[in-house]
């Protein structure tokens, strides 16, 4: 249909936006049509990148690509949680937590960033072969799930993991639910707090990482 991967791009960031606009602006009922929207901007990142690969890669398909999935990072629990707010649906807490959790999850991938820079698989590995356990190893699993060490728990650990945060994994059929059945505040509820937890669970093995290093990450 002549759709290439930067035109998909484009596609997600308009779903996105005015999305976000509906929630804030738009009431109970607008919230179905702006989930759409966003449904419809999940499903155009989704498919951008193998657009890309089957029609080939534009000048700005890759740049696109993550501003996308930053956009629907930074728009779509603070945009529904103010209108929630706006219509008095939700108090100042949930407020809160939908407006702080892209922050808690933006951090968390910087996290994650600093800590694959700083220690490459090898270095992970000899961490573990030297005794790592507990939440430590846990949080190792995160970077290594086909360890020998890692046990059933662990591999599901990360699945759950990956799934809750995600936009690819449960999160769209938690926000259909969730606005559908006239709860959304559910979903800002959820979405906060999954991203905190985990950003403070890494904040914890960049901690651990520190006192091994003898306060070098490196």
């Amino acid at each position: 249909i002549g759709i290439n991967g930067a035109l998909a791009s484009v596609i997600g960031l308009a779903g996105y936006f005015s999305g976000a606009y509906l929630f804030i602006a738009g009431g109970p009922e607008q919230q179905q049509l702006a989930l759409l929207l966003f449904l419809i901007g999940m499903l155009a990142e989704l498919v951008d990148g193998g657009l890309a690969r089957i029609k080939g890669p534009t000048s700005i398909g890759h740049f696109l690509s993550k501003v996308v999935e930053s956009f629907y990072i930074v728009l779509l629990a603070p945009a529904l949680a103010i209108g929630l707010y706006l219509e008095g649906s939700v108090d100042v807490p949930v407020l809160l937590l939908g407006v702080f959790a892209p922050a808690a999850h933006l951090q968390f991938r910087a996290a994650i960033e600093e800590i694959t820079t700083a220690h490459p698989a090898e270095q992970l590995t000899a961490m573990l072969d030297g005794g790592a356990g507990g939440l430590m190893k846990v949080m190792i699993g995160q970077f290594l799930p086909d360890h020998p060490s890692f046990t059933l728990k662990h591999r599901i650990g990360r699945i759950v993991r990956e799934n809750l945060m995600e936009s690819s994994g449960i999160q769209p059929a938690i926000l259909v639910i969730a606005i559908m059945s006239g709860n959304a505040d559910w979903f800002v509820i959820y979405y906060g707090n999954v991203q905190i937890i985990a950003w403070l669970g890494f904040v914890v093995l960049k901690l651990a990482m520190l006192k091994r290093g003898g306060g070098r990450l490196l």
